[in-house]
């Protein structure tokens, strides 16, 4: 700040150099220029040791480990570069670099690069991600903690194999999330993912008279889920976890047939939700076909969900059905008919 200061007044207060306003002027622009550059600077340091602070005092709660930290961005922006990233809370993320910047304007509004392929380990499952590019963006708010305001991530041509597996388990073409914050906890979401590729074999070995290929054209949602707290920049005593979902719409496309879902479900301590969706169905037989495989529904209902289906698609007009998707008490059921035990949300 001082050598700014100094290279500053020398253009404009130095009585060789002083020519007029438009020397004076010029001056100005060299002195915010120098004090632009000396923030970058300085500002990345910063952050930079900052950031390695918060990790090593994540990495004490086994939370997080990073190889290097270093200040990324000079001289428009201010920034950090973390290279061998590991974040070990939740599902665990691991990036040989992750670079985030901000501009200088706006020291809160970062966005990423993230360099693949990248490990993520789901309920002991690790997995290797490929793609063409991969990055993001995430804005924070001047508040104690620096809660989260909005996120985003992007992934052109994403895979996913199974470490154990000489195949990809799961590709798409672009991969997307978008989160702005509503309220304290709650996140406004949109998501989708096009051409989602599933393991070669999968669908017909679910149900082989189905009539649903390996992939699926395109999945979209849009909706409010609320977190215990919000999200923060600074390191939390435990994660926030998910108290209620609001499905605006969420819509499946699979090989022509279409799903829909609506509704709004809480989520109980134990991860158990309660509440009603609205579950829209094209090509109910199909589908109906594909559930029971899928997910092992009692082949004695089956009988019973097919008059459901043949009663709810007489009124409809495109022969689709639009039923309640009920979950109480740790079970779910399709308007009457119990399917089974409902998924944790947790």
């Amino acid at each position: 700040m001082a050598l700014a200061l100094a290279i500053g007044s020398r253009y404009i207060l130095a009585p060789g150099l002083v020519k007029g306003a438009g020397m004076r002027f010029a001056g100005w622009i060299v002195a915010i220029v120098v004090l632009a550059l000396a923030a970058s600077w300085f500002g990345g340091q910063e952050i930079a040791r900052r950031a390695q602070a918060a990790l090593a005092e994540m990495a004490q709660m086994d939370r997080a480990r990073v190889g290097s930290v270093s200040a990324a961005g000079f001289p428009l922006r201010v920034g950090v570069d973390f290279r061998d990233l590991a974040l070990l809370d939740g599902p665990q993320v691991e990036t040989p670099r992750l670079v985030a910047t901000a501009p200088l304007w706006n020291p809160l509004d970062w966005s990423g690069d993230v360099s693949l392929p990248m490990a993520v380990t789901l309920n002991g499952m690790r997995f290797n991600v490929t793609g063409t590019q991969a990055g993001g963006g995430l804005r924070a708010g001047y508040a104690p903690g620096w809660p989260v305001r909005a996120a985003r991530i992007a992934i052109s041509d994403p895979a996913a194999t199974y470490e154990a597996a000489e195949i990809p388990s799961l590709a798409a073409r672009d991969l997307r999330l978008a989160a702005v914050q509503e309220g304290s906890g709650a996140y406004r979401i949109d998501a989708g993912v096009d051409a989602l590729t599933l393991p070669p074999g999968l669908a017909a070995s679910l149900t082989p008279n189905a009539k649903f290929s390996d992939t699926i054209e395109t999945i979209t949602a849009q909706g409010l889920v609320t977190f215990s707290t919000p999200f923060t920049l600074s390191p939390q005593p435990a994660a926030p976890e998910i108290t209620a979902l609001t499905i605006d719409t969420l819509r499946l496309v699979w090989d022509g047939h279409e799903i829909g879902l609506s509704g709004s479900l809480t989520v109980a301590p134990d991860g158990r939700p309660e509440g009603t969706l609205n579950l829209r169905l094209h090509d109910w037989e199909d589908w109906l076909e594909f559930a029971q495989g899928a997910f092992n529904i009692d082949r004695r209902a089956m009988p019973v969900l097919t008059i459901l289906g043949n009663t709810l698609s007489q009124g409809t007009g495109d022969g689709s059905i639009v039923a309640p998707l009920t979950f109480r008490n740790g079970e779910m059921a399709l308007g009457p008919v119990p399917l089974g035990p409902a998924p944790l949300l947790r």
